[in-house]
């Protein structure tokens, strides 16, 4: 049986860093498709962002995870954020337009065990595509775990630690 693992997360909270590891342990990973979407949108001035078009972005960005999940291949993969996130993302922005759809897909397409990065002042940093201040990713995060156990996951605190440890940490509570 093919099981689905996600690190999730705030903003800034090492989930990259965290699949990074797993991909160098030989774990076979899905990458986070947000930045890649920003990051398109940026290259053709399109305005499919969190800050400019969220609706927009969060259906694309839906379309990528929705293609993610059935893609498995592996006995076991590592996802950079889930569906979930999306419907945390939105209420985070008290935007529930696609709400319904989205929980619906929740509910048919579950992820096997889910692993939450808390909120880390010390590492998070700003960059092009992540540009909410310290208390926005605090709340995003905390969004993101409320929904998360709000859907019937028990996400599975990561403690703040060296990437390696938090790697370790995860693989030990597989």
């Amino acid at each position: 049986m093919k099981k689905r693992i996600v690190i999730t997360g705030g903003p800034g909270t090492g989930k990259t860093l965290i699949i990074n590891s797993l991909k160098k342990k030989g774990f076979y990973c899905f990458d986070e498709v947000s930045r890649e979407i920003i990051l398109q949108q940026n290259i053709k001035k399109g305005d499919a962002t969190p800050w400019n078009n969220i609706l927009e972005f969060s259906k694309m960005l839906l379309f990528k995870r929705k293609e993610q999940f059935k893609n498995i291949t592996e006995n076991l993969s590592f996802y950079d954020r889930g569906i979930p996130d999306i419907i945390a993302y939105l209420n985070y922005k008290n935007i529930n337009n696609l709400n319904f759809e989205i929980n619906n897909l929740t509910k048919k397409l579950r992820y096997d065990k889910v692993f939450f990065t808390p909120f880390w002042e010390d590492i998070y940093i700003k960059d092009n595509e992540r540009i909410e201040d310290l208390k926005e990713a605090k709340n995003i995060g905390e969004s993101i775990h409320n929904t998360y156990k709000n859907l019937n996951y028990n996400p599975i605190i990561i403690p703040k630690s060296s990437v390696n440890e938090r790697t370790n940490f995860i693989i030990n509570n597989l």
